[in-house]
């Protein structure tokens, strides 16, 4: 994947190419800094009234996707505008009315899977990873998202077990621009914009969740996952 910037992203690049989206979320070694979400944010809002761009994907850079957002938090209202940036990149994409695919050409770990899961169709290079460890904290949806398929848990990426089609990684971005192209004809978007309601639910619970563990902590909440 190319490192081509736009002007005023930091944490993403993003372009359109044959009719795709492309939103490449830039990590360092797979961690992603908290600011990516209010980019994802423009970035999608942006794809979705451009009518160049018949759908959108996102991918990762140097063939990592994401591990883990590099969050923390020293007071309780931190935590809050944190868990704010992610209710809205999440209401952002439910309310897209175009296909949203992850193109997956490196590691997606706890938060980066659940990126990943709250599209409508999960492209993985053969050699990439996918899923969430012991511990780890849903903040995306992943509480629901995750039961899509039948193991969520990390291992190698194993089609119709931790995404939807596997492709070699030598040509993974030419054979998933393809496919996706093809997979056009589908309106996947139609079921994710109606489960919105119940998930919105499930936010609430989640966001519930990170907010009692970050006062049992004494009021430090960070990620550890390495």
């Amino acid at each position: 994947m190319s490192d081509l910037r736009v002007t005023g992203f930091s944490h993403i690049s993003f372009w359109q190419e044959d009719g795709i989206g492309v939103i490449v979320l830039r990590t360092k070694n797979g961690l992603a800094d908290p600011s990516i979400f209010s980019e994802l944010v423009l970035s999608v809002s942006q794809a979705a009234i451009d009518d160049k761009v018949r759908c959108i994907a996102f991918t990762g850079l140097n063939l990592k996707f994401m591990n883990r957002i590099d969050r923390r938090a020293a007071t309780l209202a931190e935590l809050i505008e944190y868990l704010e940036a992610l209710r809205t990149f999440v209401s952002v994409i439910y309310s897209v009315r175009k296909n949203v695919y992850s193109i997956v050409n490196g590691d997606a770990i706890n938060e980066g899977y659940e990126i990943a899961l709250l599209s409508d169709y999960i492209v993985s290079s053969d050699l990439a990873r996918l899923g969430f460890r012991d511990g780890h904290n849903y903040s995306l949806l992943g509480s629901l998202t995750g039961s899509r398929f039948n193991y969520p848990l990390e291992g190698k990426a194993r089609e119709k077990v931790n995404c939807d089609a596997v492709l070699p990684s030598s040509t993974l971005l030419e054979d998933a621009k393809k496919l996706i192209l093809v997979d056009l004809q589908i309106n996947r978007f139609l079921p994710r914009r109606m489960r919105w309601n119940l998930f919105e639910k499930a936010m609430n619970e989640e966001r519930q969740s990170i907010i009692e563990s970050f006062s049992k902590s004494g009021g430090v909440s960070q990620q550890n996952d390495k």
